[in-house]
């Protein structure tokens, strides 16, 4: 079995949130409770947590992404073999231009 993570919502009007840090690698395991990474926003940034435990897997966005709220940027999967099955199987997104506002 296995959990996603998904981009939250931080804000009353956050349509996305950018990646400032990974916390925990893929493949690495995870507690309930446990910072996974941390999210910037455009007021403040928060280290987010999970409510489940597994393995770090299926990790679809590096380091400094900015990802749409609702999107999945992560899952934790039951065994380690999972973890490293998945972490072949797709590259993580990289990071795109923030357009100058």
């Amino acid at each position: 079995m296995s959990f996603e993570i998904i981009m939250p919502v931080l804000g009353m009007n956050q349509d996305t949130g950018i990646i400032a840090q990974w916390l925990k690698k893929p493949g690495e395991w995870v507690s309930s409770g446990d910072a996974v990474l941390s999210v910037e926003t455009d007021k403040a940034v928060q280290d987010i947590e999970t409510r489940h435990e597994g393995y770090l897997s299926h990790v679809k966005y590096e380091e400094g992404a900015e990802v749409p709220v609702g999107d999945v940027i992560a899952q934790l999967t039951a065994t380690p073999e999972e973890s490293t099955a998945s972490a072949s199987a797709a590259p993580a997104v990289s990071a795109a231009p923030v357009p100058a506002v």
